[in-house]
């Protein structure tokens, strides 16, 4: 589950700066981590921030694009850095992204690569790409759309934003709707509650 990979990420924080302190810290000054669980809600990530934004330098993790966004302008006007836990495409983009220290690739390109290695490494001449609602599935969505059409691939079925993970019902009606399609190659995204 996604709390297990924030878990992860946040051992591997206090690991890091764990090292840079007993290695003489940064300029001589120990860095002290201050975790803060949001519950992955935007009002409260909101309210966080607002609690916090006075006794940091900087936000080395922020989870989530919308509760990144949520915040986005005032890290602005404050002038505190963030890095977003998110590999939402729209961070590239220089009028959103000033405070922001975005990394890893987007799930855009992700889409693109992935498509864009199956088409060059094997026979396939038909997609169908579908997906759940919010950023990451979206924005996942129009990176394999892309590619599809960049390599030539039809696409048969197209369920952009139609999986619901919380509705047993679109599940089913989007896994027939791939079936039905005939493709030689389904590209979903989504989480693994869904399946």
């Amino acid at each position: 589950p996604f709390s297990s990979l924030v878990q992860v990420i946040v051992t591997g924080h206090e690991a890091y700066w764990e090292n840079v302190n007993a290695n003489g810290g940064i300029g001589g000054m120990t860095v002290e981590l201050e975790t803060v669980d949001t519950a992955y809600d935007v009002p409260t990530h909101v309210q966080r921030y607002e609690e916090l934004k006075d006794e940091v330098v900087a936000f080395g993790h922020s989870t989530g694009s919308p509760h990144t966004v949520a915040i986005n302008a005032d890290l602005q006007a404050d002038g505190i850095l963030a890095i977003p836990l998110t590999w939402y495409s729209g961070w590239s983009d220089p009028a959103i992204n000033a405070n922001l220290m975005h990394h890893g690739v987007p799930y855009c390109l992700e889409s693109m690569n992935v498509i864009g290695y199956l088409a060059d490494n094997q026979e396939i001449s038909t997609i169908a790409i579908a997906s759940m609602a919010g950023d990451y599935g979206l924005d996942s969505h129009a990176g394999a759309r892309l590619a599809a059409e960049a390599a030539g691939l039809e696409i048969v079925y197209e369920g952009e934003g139609a999986i619901n993970v919380a509705d047993e019902a679109t599940l089913t009606a989007v896994a027939n709707e791939i079936v039905a399609s005939g493709a030689d190659l389904a590209y979903v995204t989504t989480t693994p509650t869904a399946w």
